[in-house]
């Protein structure tokens, strides 16, 4: 666990967890952003503007792409 990040606390104490949606909610955000990045960096987005992961889940590519013609 990151320096400053809150720790659990056992419950059989009675003593209240701390509230995590912020962190949880900014760790995630950085974990899309790496896999967007990696998607980008390697080219990986399919020809229909889509990547499909192993486990059959699919992200589409919704930022609008720079286009030559105009």
């Amino acid at each position: 666990m990151p320096a400053g990040s809150p720790k659990l606390v056992n419950r059989s104490n009675r003593t209240r967890l701390k509230d995590y949606h912020e962190v949880l909610d900014e760790e995630n955000f950085d974990l899309i952003a790496k896999v967007k990045e990696l998607l980008n960096t390697h080219n990986l987005w399919g020809p229909d503007g889509t990547y499909t992961f192993k486990d059959g889940e699919r992200w589409a590519y919704l930022e609008e792409q720079d286009n030559e013609d105009q």
